[in-house]
């Protein structure tokens, strides 16, 4: 059939339009999934450890960031020159009349030359500064109309020193060579001016790339031929002309520019004509103030307003990292302005109204577990009581404050699901409280817990995958059972607050309590039990809550009416132990005896650790270490032992690596990517694979002790202060 020229016309005008259509529908569904890949990369959490004027930092807007030769942190501020030494800030201000001090205190670019002098460059067109970090003053340069050699104008907007030791300031109308020249027995200082012969445009960055050219940024890419000193421009970099320049060159030598205009700009290097060719990047379009790329050349991003971005160049993976109110570990604002990654992996962040952030990107490989809102398959709660399992990838997690049980069920160390047992007042096959507050899991699979109402709550669970409801009984008895213990001849121990020890009778169903006789010398050392061990003698090891530690022999733990060896603490007696409060208990792998208490970590010293027969008289003696031998706290909550023979300390403030044979500790904090500083009692547990774990009021850690390696920076140690007391 022929149709009129007409209608096949609109046909195809319609068939445009329809095309037109579906491409932005297209590309619509693509950018909003790159969004929502973009968010769910936040979920990959950084700890962001805030710094404030609170801190000591002299004002809220951190415009440049350096690190100098001696490790000292330099912030450039509305409010003049902060040096941080990572405890205090020292602040270099403009003195009125004092021809010594800072010439402006809005500063805007710092710069450290070989020599140790650091360059200012406020943003009030107050010339130049030179800090002498030995005698502490500043010597100003400014332009002088009569004098040629002085420094071209009072517009200063960077400087920077080439591989020869020439020092370049580039300003509003002239990039300006520092020349120094010995006149009389005095170094006198002058300027040698290179003016841009193509265009009246300001020269706001020089860099040196690694083939030795010297690059001048403006208006246009400039390279300056030094044997004759002319300029050769070549690419125009539009949007440029505002001074917020940010240069960086990754490893295969390109450029990437940051700008508050334009987003990112790539300049690849063409290695056969020997140019830059610029490449608009699609990475991120968005206004940007600073970019860094880290030591794993991924490219750090800060915008205005949007916060702060991340790069992965190899996974070719967006992160965005935002203010987070109700999270005082998120960026402290989304108007980033500068950056800087020190020499220990410490990310420096300068915003606009919120001061300092710092990041540790060399952290440790501490994976972190915590309750996510409205995600079922996380933690129900992040208050962490207890941690503990029997079965091959599989996790029991008790926690307080109202969250219950938790079962994380792995798949190669991926968590593939998570079931939460809860109280349910509707349903009697449901534990009897959520407060939990001591957990164990026995060899048969059965799970075993203490509630905060009284209760002990007994969970056989079914099997992972299968619809088979768990069979749940709880006991009523009295007392919160702060610990619970299962020894290998499968007797399960308890230790209550006020109600003592408790065995249970699987035959009978029933509990068997043991107290504290006060006339008693070899009855139960206390009332309130905080922790049990067994020995690989047999022994069950009883820690009290302030009245030290009672032994339960194998001689004597099956008797009804049992006698116990008591130690406690003796200020008399050095080889005591250090503290009466008993947290854990831990026999390494050549049967050393290691207790944590509230006041310093204990090593029993027992003649070829030989525990097969303890006695009242036999001698044990112990030797405590604190922190003044590297310990982060003298309360010590967990103890466990690695495959290479380290122990590892939870505490309340961080984790602590022990290497017994040197008496050395290596202390980790938040900042490593710890769930918190402060970590809680019964928390810990090793799985059969090495992997440990560690608890604490937000969500626990879990790790390979392997694959935690110190940071290999050893700062310089600097005096900044002397006191003398008298």
């Amino acid at each position: 059939m022929n149709y009129p020229d007409f209608l096949i016309s609109a046909t195809k005008k319609l068939e445009a339009i329809i095309m037109k259509i579906y491409s932005f529908i297209l590309l619509t569904s693509i950018y909003f999934l790159l969004l929502s890949n973009t968010s769910f990369c936040q979920n990959n959490k950084e700890v962001f450890e805030r710094i404030t004027t609170k801190d000591g930092l002299s004002q809220s807007t951190v415009n440049y960031i350096i690190q100098d030769k001696k490790g000292f942190m330099w912030f450039a501020t509305y409010g003049g020159l902060n040096r941080y030494d990572g405890y205090t800030f020292k602040v270099y201000s403009n003195i009125p009349g004092d021809k010594n001090s800072l010439s402006n205190n809005g500063i805007t670019f710092l710069f450290e030359d070989r020599d140790g002098y650091i360059w200012i460059v406020n943003g009030f067109n107050a010339g130049l500064d030179k800090f002498d970090p030995v005698n502490e003053s500043f010597t100003n340069y400014k332009n002088d109309p009569n004098d040629s050699t002085s420094i071209s104008s009072n517009e200063v907007h960077s400087v920077m020193q080439d591989k020869s030791g020439n020092i370049w300031i580039c300003t509003k109308n002239a990039l300006n060579l520092l020349v120094c020249e010995k006149k009389n027995g005095k170094i006198c200082t002058s300027f040698r001016r290179f003016y841009n012969t193509f265009t009246n445009a300001t020269f706001f960055r020089a860099y040196e790339d690694r083939n030795g050219r010297l690059l001048i940024f403006g208006d246009y890419l400039y390279d300056l031929d030094r044997k004759t000193n002319k300029f050769q421009k070549s690419i125009p970099l539009p949007g440029y002309a505002y001074g917020k320049l940010s240069i960086r060159e990754d490893k295969s030598g390109n450029l990437w520019l940051g700008n508050l205009t334009n987003g990112l700009i790539k300049l690849v290097y063409n290695k056969k004509k020997q140019s830059y060719e610029s490449v608009k990047s699609d990475i991120l379009e968005v206004t940007t103030n600073s970019i860094l790329i880290d030591y794993k050349e991924r490219i750090w991003i800060s915008t205005e307003n949007k916060g702060l971005f991340l790069y992965d160049t190899k996974e070719k993976r967006l992160q965005n990292f935002l203010n987070d109110k109700t999270d005082e570990t998120s960026i402290s604002d989304n108007n980033v302005i500068s950056l800087y990654v020190d020499r220990a992996g410490v990310l420096w962040i300068g915003t606009y109204t919120q001061g300092l952030c710092k990041c540790n990107l060399s952290k440790k490989d501490f994976y972190h577990f915590k309750s996510i809102p409205d995600n079922k398959n996380s933690l129900s709660g992040n208050a962490i009581s207890s941690i503990h399992s029997s079965v091959p990838d599989e996790l029991w997690v008790g926690i307080d404050l109202g969250g219950g049980i938790n079962r994380f069920i792995f798949n190669h160390e991926r968590v593939e699901h998570v079931i939460h047992y809860l109280h349910d007042q509707n349903n009697k096959n449901s534990i009897a409280d959520n407060r939990i507050i001591s957990l164990v899991q026995r060899k048969n699979g059965e799970v075993w817990a203490g509630s905060a109402l009284g209760y002990v709550i007994k969970i056989i669970p079914g099997k992972p995958g299968i619809n088979n409801r768990p069979v749940i009984k709880n006991y009523s008895i009295g007392s919160w059972t702060f610990c619970i213990y299962e020894d290998r001849q499968g007797i399960l121990w308890g230790g209550t607050w006020d109600g003592g020890l408790w065995r249970f009778n699987d035959k009978m169903d029933s509990f068997i309590f043991f107290k504290n006789a006060p006339n008693n010398t070899s009855s139960l050392c206390d009332n309130i039990i905080w922790s049990i061990y067994e020995d690989n003698g047999g022994n069950i090891w009883i820690g009290g809550h302030g009245k030290g530690i009672s032994i339960l022999t194998v001689k004597e733990k099956n008797k009804l009416s049992p006698q116990f060896i008591n130690l406690k603490s003796n200020e008399k007696k050095k080889t005591s132990i250090s503290n009466n409060n008993i947290n854990t208990f831990y026999q390494d792998h050549t049967g050393t005896m290691w207790i944590g208490t509230n006041i310093g970590l204990n090593k029993v010293i027992l003649k070829d650790n030989n525990f097969s027969d303890l006695q009242p008289d036999t001698k044990m003696e112990i030797f405590a270490y604190h922190m003044e031998d590297g310990l982060p706290s003298e309360s010590i909550w967990g103890i466990l032992e690695d495959n290479n023979s380290n122990l590892w300390l939870s505490t309340l403030n961080g984790l602590s690596k022990f290497d017994s044979k040197k008496d050395s500790f290596f202390n980790y904090n938040e900042s490593d990517g710890l769930q918190s500083n402060e970590f809680t009692h019964n928390a810990y547990f090793k799985d059969y694979n090495g992997r440990m774990y560690f608890g604490g009021f937000n969500g626990f850690n879990a790790f390979y002790p392997d694959n935690i390696k110190p940071n290999s920076c050893t700062p310089e140690v600097v005096f900044t202060d002397l006191k003398i007391f008298k």
